[in-house]
């Protein structure tokens, strides 16, 4: 856990914005007649009680990811000092680069080839690019950073990242076939995308994990943003990672992951090597009763994620090693976050049933990452309860139930943020609104991609894709329907469970 106390920035943004959080609760005790808390108490009792999950589980979270990054981790980390042979005897590397910014591609490999020389082991580096002159810029920037002890070899992406991915690891299988026997289960694979900058110290602390645990079959690390063109997209993405951590700490505990980011994940190379493996990455799908045979056009992290949970591997998260992000996209805070999260929460979505059937037990998922799991499917109604009660509340029983909702959001938020900050980020009073408009917007998407599983979209720059399984007039109407169905039902509960219109049931 990492509170910057020591630096009198951090720690002033901190006291501001917990000062700003807490002025709005105080408002609203100030100006909000002592009748109303008296007279609508029941109201506020039922909105304060189907929060109580959302609650109890964001502290059960709290006190894993506390434990997991002030005990666990450490305890792993001297294991791992202890090591007479800490690497491996083999490391590959696999970067997709498809048409990147030459300053991004700079700084990608810039970093890699610096980190890579921190290690002592043989380097194998596989790049998957789309043009001869990307392919000669990349040889460039290696040579020119002191890379020449690297194994420095390049494909061609011709058909999207899945079959790109697919392609290199086959490529690497073949490759080592001329390379000098080493063994296979202590070889490591790392899978990142060619806009991500590793952190120093990358390779030193995680590959050891791999020798400590023989059962350890992947690992992934944290991240933050590197730099994106608007100060309210920064704060979003730091938001968003610094949950990222809070949650990944929590589900490590039980020596499982719920993603294998792109960004950068570490695989071991009988796993990732594998022909099951590389069938997943590149023609995995699901059978919906709907739209029938869904081919997964994106979520590669997602497929990986599951292959390695399927086979019953332990997996670890790395919290003191940092991936940045580049986020160079051009476009309005709205467009760009609805549409990451229309493709993070529809391969989430994708992923979820199948994760959730492999069950309980020692060779399947831990008690608490299936609770996990389900919970994915529980928070897409659970975020709407307490702003949507307020809403009806506010409109059929009195409008100060609506200040009040909002005095209650911005204390338990200020809370919340604290938790977050653990992580080092620097507070913000507009971080709490976003964490209201990731709660409220989030619960949205996750709503139309659970009933519109066969629409994917994918866009980078000038380039996308799309594909959407299930295109008869009756499958459309099917999904519209079951979702307004759903949502009119949900509205209707939450009415008669805070007594606007009386229950059917007497």
């Amino acid at each position: 856990m990492r509170f910057n106390f020591a630096n009198s920035g951090w720690l002033a943004s901190a006291l501001f914005t917990t000062a700003v959080c807490l002025s709005v609760p105080a408002l609203v005790l100030l100006t909000v007649p002592d009748r109303i808390f008296a007279q609508y108490r029941e109201a506020l009792f039922v909105i304060g009680f189907f929060g109580a999950w959302r609650y109890s589980w964001f502290l059960l979270n709290a006190l894993r990811s506390a434990f997991f990054n002030l005990a666990r981790y450490p305890a792993l980390r001297r294991a791992c000092l202890k090591l007479p042979r800490p690497l491996p005897q083999r490391l590959y590397v696999v970067v997709l680069s498809y048409k990147e910014r030459a300053d991004t591609s700079e700084a990608c490999f810039t970093a890699i080839t610096r980190t890579l020389r921190e290690v002592d082991c043989e380097k194998v580096v596989v790049v998957s690019v789309a043009t001869p002159e990307e392919a000669h810029f990349i040889r460039g920037v290696v040579e020119r950073n002191g890379g020449h002890g690297i194994d420095l070899r390049f494909t061609k992406q011709a058909h999207g990242k899945r079959y790109a991915i697919g392609h290199a690891l086959r490529f690497l299988r073949e490759h080592r076939k001329n390379l000098p026997p080493s063994n296979p289960h202590g070889d490591v694979v790392l899978l990142m995308d060619g806009d991500s900058v590793l952190g120093d110290g990358i390779f030193s602390k995680c590959l050891p994990h791999f020798n400590l645990d023989p059962g350890l079959g992947a690992l992934t690390t944290n991240e933050t943003v590197r730099r994106s063109p608007r100060w309210i997209i920064t704060q979003w993405f730091r938001l968003k990672f610094a949950k990222r951590h809070f949650y990944m700490s929590s589900h490590a505990l039980s020596y499982r992951v719920m993603t294998l980011t792109g960004r950068g994940s570490f695989v071991r190379a009988s796993i990732a090597l594998s022909s099951e493996f590389i069938r997943y990455l590149e023609q995995d799908y699901i059978d919906h009763p709907l739209h029938g045979r869904i081919r997964f056009l994106l979520g590669d992290d997602k497929s990986t994620l599951f292959c390695v949970l399927k086979q019953g591997w332990r997996m670890l998260y790395v919290p003191d090693v940092m991936v940045y992000a580049n986020e160079d996209r051009e476009v309005p805070f709205g467009q760009l976050t609805t549409t990451l999260m229309v493709r993070w929460y529809g391969n989430m979505l994708r992923n979820n049933a199948r994760c959730l059937s492999l069950g309980i037990g020692r060779r399947r998922l831990p008690l608490f990452i299936w609770l996990g799991f389900l919970d994915q499917r529980l928070s897409m109604w659970t975020g709407l309860v307490g702003p949507l009660s307020a809403l009806l509340a506010g409109i059929f029983k009195s409008i100060y139930l609506i200040p009040i909702y909002f005095g209650w959001v911005f204390f338990v938020r200020a809370i919340q943020l604290w938790v977050f900050a653990s992580s080092g980020v620097r507070m913000s009073p507009v971080m709490i609104p976003l964490m209201l408009y990731d709660q409220i917007v989030g619960s949205v998407m996750k709503i139309h991609g659970i009933f519109h599983q066969g629409e994917q979209h994918w866009s980078k720059g000038d380039h996308s894709s799309s594909e959407i399984s299930g295109e008869s007039v009756y499958q459309v109407l099917h999904s519209r329907l079951a979702m307004t169905a759903s949502c009119l039902l949900f509205v209707a509960f939450l009415l008669i469970v805070l007594k606007v219109v009386p229950s059917p049931l007497g």
